[in-house]
């Protein structure tokens, strides 16, 4: 997952002024590469908070 803020969003898509944005998702064909591209994208967009799947269910499962 990554997470823009809205504004950010809508001005790297060139999209100001209609539909609104607050999540990303992406689908990965090669499962393999997923934690290797998730690391790629939080390296070029640190601002960003960036996560698996696998990731966000570890972290639910360790709050219940």
């Amino acid at each position: 997952m990554i997470v823009f803020y809205l504004s950010e969003l809508q001005e790297l898509t060139g999209n100001n002024y209609y539909d609104s944005v607050s999540l990303v998702m992406m689908r990965i064909k090669d499962a393999s590469k997923v934690d290797q591209i998730s690391n790629e994208i939080g390296s070029k967009y640190p601002e960003y908070t960036v996560s698996t799947n696998r990731n966000l269910i570890k972290k639910v499962a360790k709050q219940n």
